[in-house]
C-alpha cells in the first residue's frame, strides 16, 4: 500500500494524474481491508491533491475532510497541520477567503506547537496571499517578510523563491513594477538553480504579465510563451489558462507592428483572442474557478470593444462585474480579517500569558529564595547563641 502511494506521488509529478488515482484507489483497498486509519487517511490526502490539480476542489476538499477527521481522531498534530493547509490551498482557489484563512490559522497553531518552522513559514505565505486577494498588500508584504526571515534561517530555497515571488506580486499590484520585477528575478535565479519546473514558469508568467501591461509586448510575449511550454509539458491545465488570458490580452492591446513581425497575421488576432477567452470561460465553469471566470469574460469584453460591437461588450462585462462581486464583497472581507485580527490578538495574548507565568515563577523563586536565606540565618543565630 505504501508502495502504491509512493508510486502515485512520482507518477502525479509527472502530470499522469489518471494512473495516480488508479495507484491510489488500490492503496486505499489494502489499507481498509488492514484497518490502517492513518495510511487510510494518507490515501485521502494524495486523492484530494488529484482533484485539487483538476480543478475539481468541491471533490478535493470533501477526501481532505475526510483525511482530518482521521488524523484528529489519532491525535497526529503534524498530519493535522498539514491536512488544515491543504484545505485553506481549496477555499482560496474557490475564492473563499474566509474559510481558507480560518484553515491557514488552525495549520498554523499545528505548525507552531510542534515546531516545525518550515510549516509555520508556508502557513503566514498562504495568509499573505489571502491578504493580497483581499487587496490589503501592505499586510500581504508584512506577511511574506516575515515567512522569509523563517526561510532564510533554515535555509529553504524552495520557499524562499516562493515567498520572493509572492513579494514581487504584492508590489505589482500596488503598480510598482520595477519593485515587482526585481523580486521575480531574484525568484527566477534561485528557482532555476533548483531547476523548479513549475516555478520557473510562475516566474516567467509574472514577469511577462508585467512586461504585457507596461507596453513591452516583446519580452511579455516571450514569457508568456516560455511558460506557456513548461505549464504544457508539466501537464498544468489551471496554469496554462492563466498564461492563454494574458497572450489574449496582449493580443487586444499590441500594437499593429507587433503582429506584422509574428506568425499571427493581424488580421486574426481578435479571432484567436476570442477563442482563447472562450475556452478559458468553458474551463472555468466546468472547474467552478470564478475568477478565472470572471476575467475570461472581462477578455471576451475587451475584444467586442475593439470590434465595434458595444451591445455584446456591455453583456460581456456585465458578467465580469457579477462575478467579481461574489468573490470579494465586504462581508467576505470582514470576516477574513476578523479571522486574522483574532489570530494575531491570540498570539499577543499567549505571549503576555506566557511572560506573566515567567514572572510569578521568578518571584516564587525569589520568595523561596529569602525564605531559606532567612532559615538559614535564624539557625545561624540559634548556633551562634548557644
Amino acid at each position: 500500500g505504501e508502495a502504491y502511494i509512493l508510486n502515485a506521488a512520482c507518477i502525479l509529478e509527472l502530470g499522469n494524474d489518471s494512473l495516480a488515482f488508479s495507484l491510489l484507489n488500490e492503496a486505499l483497498e489494502i489499507f481498509k481491508k488492514s484497518e490502517e486509519e492513518i495510511e487510510e487517511a494518507n490515501v485521502y490526502s494524495g486523492l484530494g491533491r488529484i482533484f485539487q490539480y483538476r480543478s475539481q476542489y468541491y471533490k478535493a476538499i470533501e477526501y481532505n475532510k475526510n483525511a482530518l477527521t482521521i488524523y484528529e481522531k489519532n491525535k497526529n498534530i503534524e498530519l493535522s497541520g498539514k491536512a488544515n493547509l491543504n484545505l485553506g490551498v481549496c477555499y482560496y482557489l474557490l475564492s473563499d477567503f474566509a474559510e481558507a484563512a480560518q484553515y491557514y490559522l488552525k495549520a498554523n497553531n499545528y505548525f507552531e506547537q510542534l515546531g516545525n518552522r518550515q510549516y509555520v513559514a508556508v502557513t503566514l505565505s498562504n495568509l499573505a496571499r489571502t491578504e493580497r486577494e483581499l487587496k490589503k498588500y501592505s499586510s500581504s508584504i508584512e506577511y511574506f517578510r516575515k515567512g522569509l526571515s523563517i526561510q532564510f534561517i533554515i535555509k529553504d530555497s524552495f520557499g524562499i523563491a516562493k515567498s520572493l515571488q509572492g513579494i514581487g506580486i504584492a508590489f505589482e499590484k500596488k503598480k510598482k513594477s520595477d519593485s515587482a520585477l526585481w523580486y521575480y528575478y531574484k525568484a527566477l535565479a534561485i528557482n532555476k538553480s533548483k531547476n523548479y519546473k513549475l516555478n520557473i514558469a510562475e516566474n516567467l508568467t509574472n514577469i511577462g504579465i508585467i512586461y504585457k501591461d507596461i507596453g513591452r509586448y516583446e519580452e511579455a510575449y516571450f514569457s508568456l510563451n516560455e511558460a506557456l511550454s513548461l505549464y504544457n509539458e508539466i501537464n498544468r491545465k489551471m496554469n496554462k489558462y492563466q498564461v492563454e488570458l494574458n497572450i489574449g490580452e496582449l493580443f487586444c492591446n499590441a500594437p499593429d507592428s507587433f503582429f506584422s513581425e509574428k506568425t499571427i497575421p493581424l488580421s486574426q488576432r481578435y479571432t484567436k483572442a476570442s477563442l482563447l477567452f472562450n475556452n478559458i470561460i468553458s474551463y472555468s465553469k466546468e472547474s467552478e474557478d470564478i475568477d478565472l471566470e470572471s476575467k475570461g469574460w472581462l477578455g471576451l469584453s475587451m475584444v467586442y470593444e475593439k470590434t465595434g460591437d458595444y451591445k455584446k461588450t456591455f453583456e460581456a462585462y456585465k458578467k465580469y462585474v457579477v462575478l467579481q462581486d461574489s468573490i470579494i464583497n465586504e462581508e467576505k472581507v470582514e470576516a477574513t480579517t476578523k479571522q486574522i485580527d483574532k489570530f494575531e490578538f491570540e498570539k499577543k495574548e499567549a505571549v503576555i500569558q506566557t511572560t506573566h507565568q515567567a514572572e510569578i515563577k521568578q518571584q516564587k523563586t525569589v520568595k523561596n529564595a529569602l525564605a531559606t536565606g532567612a532559615g538559614i540565618l535564624a539557625i545561624g543565630g540559634i548556633i551562634s547563641f548557644l
